[in-house]
């Protein structure tokens, strides 16, 4: 249970670094809405609730507090859930502009 406990702050510290490089790029656009870069923001609070609860689960493992552990774990995946579906309405709201790079040619001109 602990390498479960181990691996579930592994995937909120990638959580985590996903939101920090989405509000990096959301902030490097031109003109941003506050209200997006809050959303972005509430999500680093949720993650912080998160670990919260996360630290509380190993407590509650510890004490064989089954039902609690289940409560916990469905508060971290539902908190999981809210961030994913609300990520997914704000970049289907926002215009997203994609800008090709160069096209990598081979260096050596005989293959050309």
């Amino acid at each position: 249970m602990f390498e479960v406990i181990n691996r579930l702050n592994d995937s909120l510290d990638e959580l985590e670094k996903s939101i920090q490089v989405a509000k990096k790029a959301l902030l490097s656009r031109k003109e941003v809405p506050l209200d997006l870069v809050r959303r972005v923001e509430s999500y680093e609070s949720i993650i912080g609730k998160q670990r919260l609860l996360s630290e509380e689960l190993l407590t509650l493992v510890i004490n064989a507090k089954w039902d609690d552990v289940a409560r916990h774990v469905k508060l971290i995946n539902g908190l999981s859930a809210m961030i994913h579906e609300d990520a997914n309405s704000l970049l289907s709201n926002l215009e997203i502009e994609v800008v090709p790079g160069p096209i990598p040619r081979n260096i050596d001109t005989s293959l050309n």
